[in-house]
């Protein structure tokens, strides 16, 4: 959509500031001003302002595993081996730990602080993705990513899913640019965040592929671009399977150094509870019924006595209490029994730690084969709840079967679940220190409030970005089916003003769909590897808000389409004036982009840097 041209004319010249624009400046912050530098300034400093409150109110969040991207970075660091059993770490995440200097420095502090600056610029990334569609559109959707919180959310946690959600935006911001200037540069630069985003996370590893034939498919441009992208990105794999293959010692581990066969396996098992369907190996396949007899030698001479289950299992209060309910009673043969008789979380644990991961895969595949409606079933029912009614799994320490979670606002609990035995003092410290000061009453006050609206609330922004995302989708399959020119044609019935409405342009319907495959990616890996619980689907969010973004750069348009043309201008004229009348009174408009840069760097150093160093006064010793 065009951007309208009183949008692009110059700030008045004086007077600049008056008392009355100081005073409704923190009100203007969240209206668009119809110019890139001050709508630019004002998500990056309501994005600082956030980031600075959740660093100081926020809870640091050391989840299950989180030790192994502490351990895996200080491996890169000094040349170590691994153990086969960090094959299901990508390392994108420690490479990031390694860069902040943690193997030397031994603090946790300049990785939030990357985290918190990736939180900063994720909004400006949807402006910068939309902007050239509809400026009015970008600010907005970008003003919806920041309210949403959805860049916050993980911002002080200890695992991948931050900087996946980063480098995914960061991937899809140069390439929607690219197919809406056709510049080859961006092309390039979204090769290196597709990279990124490949080695961040395991669900990463086919984005690039994807997106570039997409990308392909829709520019059109010369081929040997895309050539060179694949290239570049194949040698970078070749080099990271290599580096995988020396840190993981491949070469001398017992057993394969991956995580895709017990990824693979969970929820063919899993989801035989839900279905009424109960396993038997002599009918399942050869490498089930192996992967249940190895698990049964590993049991001996019984469940309770047998090392594989200290080695392997039982380790905290809430797996020795679920043990000695639903394992250790039993003996091998009839813990097997139960294992097949009662799929749970626990039991697939077991399954897993006692096999090698080619054996599970094998096994996932048997299971599909035996019963792929199964798998049609519950992968269909997982789709529908990750877009629409996110917050289903089938959860540890009971025999339940998939059914809602709870919601959690960890950035508020920040609850330590890893091993913090495995990090230095100064690390342990600055957790420690982070989760228990005496936060003072106001800042209690505000993150109580924020946790409350939030948890009230995020259920229904889900549903509401679903449905507009749903829309959004129509929109383009309308326009793709020209809809639109029939609707024109039997309004108007006039071949004149048919031919001068402007059409959904290929660039939009181009933008659309391709930043729609984010989340569609991941809601098909989720639903088919994984579940729709709460965690997933915030990972996803902010590509769903470009998405509604672009949908929405579409609506004048649309407008024009049902309305007709003069109902269609009248409304837009009126929009046009309530916006000319909100810019006279903002007060960012008439700053220049010097100044405005200058605001919101002051704005987000000092902020970091208070955190810093009020950290660095109450850790170090």
């Amino acid at each position: 959509m065009a951007t309208p041209r009183f949008e692009q004319r110059a700030a008045p010249a004086t007077p600049r500031v008056t008392p009355l624009l100081l005073a409704v400046a923190p009100i203007s912050l969240f209206l668009s001003s119809g110019l890139t530098r001050a709508d630019r300034a004002k998500l990056a400093i309501l994005g600082a302002l956030l980031a600075i409150f959740f660093l100081f109110a926020g809870k640091v969040w050391f989840p299950g595993g989180a030790d192994q991207f502490m351990v895996y970075a200080e491996a890169v660091a000094h040349g170590t081996m691994l153990t086969p059993n960090f094959g299901q770490r990508e390392a994108g995440y420690p490479l990031l730990i390694l860069l902040s200097g943690y193997p030397w420095l031994h603090s946790l502090l300049p990785v939030f602080l990357l985290q918190a600056a990736f939180a900063v610029v994720m909004p400006l990334l949807i402006y910068a993705a939309i902007r050239r569609l509809s400026q009015t559109a970008a600010f907005y959707a970008g003003l919806a990513g920041v309210v949403s919180l959805s860049p916050f959310l993980f911002m002080k946690m200890i695992h991948h899913d931050q900087s996946y959600i980063f480098f995914s935006v960061l991937m899809l911001c140069p390439l929607l640019i690219f197919v809406q200037t056709g510049r080859v540069r961006f092309l390039y630069l979204f090769t290196a965040a597709a990279i990124c985003a490949s080695v961040t996370r395991p669900a990463g590893n086919a984005l690039f592929p994807l997106f570039l034939i997409a990308s392909y498919i829709t520019v059109r441009g010369k081929a040997v671009h895309h050539v060179a992208c694949l290239a570049a990105f194949a040698a970078f794999m070749g080099g990271y399977g290599w580096h995988r293959h020396v840190i993981l010692d491949e070469a001398h581990a017992d057993r394969t150094a991956s995580y895709t066969g017990a990824q693979s396996f969970y929820n063919p098992y899993l989801n035989t509870l839900d279905y009424g369907i109960r396993l038997s190996p002599s009918d399942v396949g050869p490498n089930f019924s192996l992967a249940l007899a190895i698990l049964r030698d590993r049991l001996q001479p019984s469940v309770r006595n047998a090392a594989f289950m200290s080695q392997h299992y039982v380790g905290s209060a809430t797996e020795e209490e679920f043990a000695e309910a639903h394992m250790f009673p039993f003996t091998p043969d009839e813990l097997i029994e139960q294992i097949l008789a009662h799929p749970n979380y626990e039991y697939y644990t077991l399954i897993c730690e006692a096999n090698d991961d080619r054996v599970l895969l094998w096994a996932a595949l048997e299971i599909a084969r035996a019963h792929p409606a199964m798998i049609l079933r519950y992968s269909t029912r997982n789709v529908l709840h990750f877009i629409f009614e996110p917050g289903y799994a089938h959860t540890r320490y009971n025999l339940n079967p998939f059914r809602p979670v709870g919601l959690i606002f960890f950035t508020g609990q920040g609850p330590v679940a890893g091993d913090l035995a495995v990090l230095p003092t100064q690390a342990v410290r600055e957790i420690n220190f982070d989760a228990e000061w005496p936060r003072p009453a106001i800042l209690d006050l505000l993150l109580l409030t924020l946790q409350r609206a939030w948890l009230h609330l995020y259920r229904t922004e889900a549903a509401v970005i679903a449905y507009l995302m749903a829309t959004t989708w129509v929109v383009v399959i309308a326009g793709l089916v020209g809809v639109d020119r029939w609707r024109l044609k039997r309004k108007d019935r006039d071949a004149a003003a048919a031919r001068a409405a402007p059409g959904l342009s290929g660039t939009l319907v181009a933008s659309i769909v391709i930043g729609s495959l984010v989340f569609v990616y991941n809601a098909a890996v989720t639903s088919i590897f994984a579940e729709p619980d709460f965690r997933y689907r915030q990972m996803v969010d902010l590509p769903a808000i470009l998405t509604v973004g672009l949908g929405l750069a579409s609506v004048p348009y649309w407008l024009s389409v049902g309305l007709g043309q003069s109902l269609a201008a009248g409304i837009a004229k009126r929009w046009y004036q309530t916006a000319e009348l909100t810019y006279r009174y903002d007060m960012w408009r008439r700053l220049t982009a010097l100044e405005l840069a200058a605001i919101t760097m002051a704005t987000a150093v000092t902020g970091f840097s208070a955190w810093a160093l009020f950290m660095l006064k109450n850790t170090w010793t």
